[in-house]
């Protein structure tokens, strides 16, 4: 499914190598916070700062989320401001 953010929204996916140690064991999510930050996939037209490939630490309380539909393709996707990003990194 292709997300098309509407006006100064983007489209973030989260980044889930917190959930892997650097060893490979598997951390349990249920109880720990997602990571805060992720990568941009998409951005509405009215986005002046990001662009699509830059990671971004983010509020994630802020975040709506996308439901998975029946091929799990949208896992970790979020919706979010383009002010809701805080920075960029490297």
């Amino acid at each position: 499914m292709i997300y098309n953010p509407l006006f100064n929204r983007v489209v973030v996916e989260r980044d889930d190598n917190a959930t892997k140690t650097e060893s490979g064991f598997l951390l349990n999510t249920s109880k720990k916070e997602l990571p805060p930050h992720g990568t941009v996939v998409a951005t509405g037209p009215d986005v002046k700062y990001l662009k699509i490939g830059d990671q971004v630490l983010f509020n994630q309380y802020g975040a709506i989320p996308l439901e998975a539909d029946q091929t799990n393709q949208t896992k970790g996707l979020l919706i979010l401001l383009e002010s809701q990003c805080h920075s960029t990194y490297e």
